[in-house]
């Protein structure tokens, strides 16, 4: 989803308006994701934080800091240059 913060958050909660159960909004800069359970719930999650389904997505959780690790950090490689 692109946009400034504040289209971001508007965009989130018409989605929840719209009946959506949850929003996740991941911020690869920021490394955070925030999650949107209703408007007046919303809790940002940050590396040491576990993000769940809970009862949108049974069974699934995953660390944030894991969503935003490379490959290359683990293993001790350095990261491929990427050209366009």
């Amino acid at each position: 989803m692109e946009g400034t913060p504040r289209e971001v958050d508007a965009k989130a909660r018409a989605w929840l308006a719209a009946g959506s159960l949850a929003v996740w909004v991941v911020d690869p800069v920021a490394r955070t994701v925030t999650v949107y359970r209703a408007p007046t719930n919303i809790q940002v999650l940050s590396q040491g934080d576990e993000l769940s389904g809970g009862d949108v997505v049974p069974g699934f959780s995953c660390r944030i800091g894991d969503i935003f690790s490379s490959p290359f950090e683990t293993s001790g490689q350095q990261g491929v240059e990427r050209r366009s």
